[in-house]
C-alpha cells in the first residue's frame, strides 16, 4: 500500500468514526425520558397588592418535583404568562425585580420593595397556591388580602 493509499483510507476512516459518534450524540441526545410526555398548560398569573397591579418583579412557581417550575416576569398590567408548565400543584413566588449594579453607571429608581413583603419570597412561607391544569390556567392574587 502506497503512502496515497494509506492516507485515503485513514480519511475514510475518520469520515466513518466521525459519522458514527454524531449519529450517537443525536440518538442519545434527542432521545431518552425528558418530560415531553407530561401533560402542560400556559398558566397566566395577575399580582395585585390592594387591587393595584404589581408593575415589577418576578413570579415564580416551585414545586418539590425536581425539574419542574416556571417563572417568568411582571408586565406592567401585573401579569405574568408562564408556557409550558407541567400540571399538577405549585406554591406561588413573588419577588421584586433584580436591579444589576454596573459600575459608573446610576440607578435610576430602586423598586417599591414594601410591593413585595418578605412571606411571599420563598416556598417554604409563600400562601399563595395554584393548581395548573391541562390547557390553561389564570389566577389573580392580591398580595394584600393574603397577608
Amino acid at each position: 500500500m502506497d503512502h496515497h493509499q494509506r492516507k485515503s483510507g485513514l480519511r475514510r476512516s475518520s469520515t466513518i468514526s466521525f459519522g458514527l459518534l454524531i449519529a450517537c450524540v443525536c440518538f442519545l441526545g434527542c432521545g431518552g425520558d425528558s418530560g415531553s410526555d407530561k401533560a402542560t398548560a400556559t398558566v397566566t398569573i395577575t399580582i395585585q397588592n390592594g387591587g393595584e397591579p404589581v408593575t415589577s418583579g418576578r413570579v415564580e412557581l416551585e414545586t418539590d418535583r425536581p425539574g419542574e417550575g416556571s417563572g417568568g416576569d411582571l408586565n406592567s398590567s401585573g401579569v405574568a404568562t408562564l408556557r409550558g408548565v407541567t400540571i399538577g400543584d405549585y406554591s406561588v413566588i413573588v419577588a421584586p425585580p433584580v436591579i444589576v449594579q454596573v459600575p459608573g453607571v446610576p440607578v435610576e429608581k430602586k423598586p417599591d420593595q414594601s410591593a413585595f413583603p418578605e412571606k411571599f419570597r420563598t416556598r417554604q412561607t409563600s400562601p399563595l397556591k395554584i393548581h395548573v391544569e391541562e390547557g390553561s390556567t389564570s389566577k389573580t392574587f392580591d398580595l394584600k388580602e393574603a397577608t
